[in-house]
């Protein structure tokens, strides 16, 4: 990767319906050095520009609009291919199965620890190919 690849600030989307939530995600992201949009639904993520430019997408399972599941595999079927990191506060133990069977990167449990969100991030994203 050139040095200047490495500069890049990674662009992180995070959807999820409760703002305290997205607010302090996204506040923690920006203070580790990324830059990040977020958005409250999948439906405002899916009409947003900065879906051409994402890097890693934070996405909650339980959304009202679009459940994160469905949303995922209807991610995997265009040409869309960052990496998705789920996120939930309902069961864990078949959001990780789900995970792991439908390609998403991996599901952490919320309350998120943020050094493993950080970490998850960045290995997310050296993970995926150019």
């Amino acid at each position: 990767m050139s040095k200047r690849a490495s500069e890049k600030k990674l662009l992180v989307a995070v959807i999820d319906d409760h703002k305290a939530f997205l607010s302090s995600i996204c506040r923690l992201l920006e203070l580790r050095g990324m830059a990040t949009c977020a958005f409250d639904s999948v439906v405002k993520f899916i009409n947003s520009p900065d879906i051409r430019r994402v890097d890693c997408l934070i996405l909650d399972v339980a959304m009202p609009d679009i459940d994160g599941f469905v949303f995922h595999d209807t991610l995997r079927n265009t040409n869309y291919r960052f990496p998705v990191i789920l996120c939930t506060g309902l069961a864990i133990d078949e959001a990780k199965a789900w995970a792991n069977t439908h390609g998403a990167y991996c599901a952490l449990s919320k309350p998120v620890e943020p050094d493993l969100l950080i970490e998850t991030i960045r290995n997310a994203c050296t993970a995926q190919p150019s």
